[in-house]
């Protein structure tokens, strides 16, 4: 580690979590438009479609549009098995807009910590997260974006992780060589496979704290301390 001058962390999930559960919040504006349906079902659905989804991955170039529509495809799969609204498209309206509200993310236990101790220390951070420009938003409302000296975003870029080009592009802004730059995440498809084919040194961030063989890991984001000194 003693060549990394440079780190990059994942968002959603590595960083940040939705608060108070992506249930509630689902269930908190479907009651508004009229469905009355349980956080924990909700809860399970979302884990459900999420678990499809992300094995069929995407195709393509990735932008805004995409990304709103294929949000639009998982909120209406959620439903499918739950009931629709009498107008989806406000609900989902009010469902992406909820979700780019700042007051409904938290960060991990540590975060803003090990971003202060980091920075502090010298190192250059960045954010490379397959999101959309809402992330933005986010990251001004929890006040971290002082922090980064770069945030790319997945639909700015019009790549994702794990493809190549969003790490290649990352190495471009920030000016360093890839064995320079370690990588942050909580997606050993995304992240650490990402990373790795990359070239850069990946680390997977697991909350729950489970031990991961066969992968440099760390069960919370103050660990980063002791990885990199």
């Amino acid at each position: 580690m003693s060549a990394i001058r440079t780190v990059t962390f994942d968002a959603g999930g590595t960083l940040l979590y939705p608060h108070p559960s992506v249930g509630e919040i689902y269930a908190q504006v479907m009651r508004r438009h009229g469905l009355d349906h349980a956080p924990a079902d909700l809860e399970a659905g979302f884990r459900k479609v999420w678990r499809t989804v992300q094995r069929s991955g995407k195709e393509g170039v990735v932008s805004e549009n995409s990304e709103l529509e294929w949000w639009r495809r998982v909120v209406c799969a959620i439903l499918d098995e739950l009931g629709h609204p009498e107008n989806f498209d406000a609900l989902f309206d009010e469902l992406w807009t909820s979700f780019g509200d700042a007051g409904h993310w938290r960060l991990h236990d540590g975060g803003c910590e090990i971003l202060q101790i980091l920075s502090e220390s010298g190192f250059r951070l960045g954010i490379l997260s397959n999101w959309d420009s809402r992330l933005r938003t986010v990251l001004d409302g929890i006040g971290l974006t002082a922090f980064f000296d770069h945030i790319v975003i997945s639909a700015e870029v019009g790549f994702e992780k794990p493809s190549t080009e969003i790490f290649r592009h990352t190495e471009e802004v920030f000016g360093v060589a890839p064995e320079a730059i370690v990588h942050i995440g909580d997606s050993l498809h995304h992240d650490v496979q990402g990373a790795a084919a990359a070239g850069w040194r990946p680390v997977y961030v697991d909350h729950s704290g489970e031990p991961h063989d066969g992968v440099e890991s760390i069960g919370s984001l103050m660990e980063l301390c002791e990885l990199l000194s």
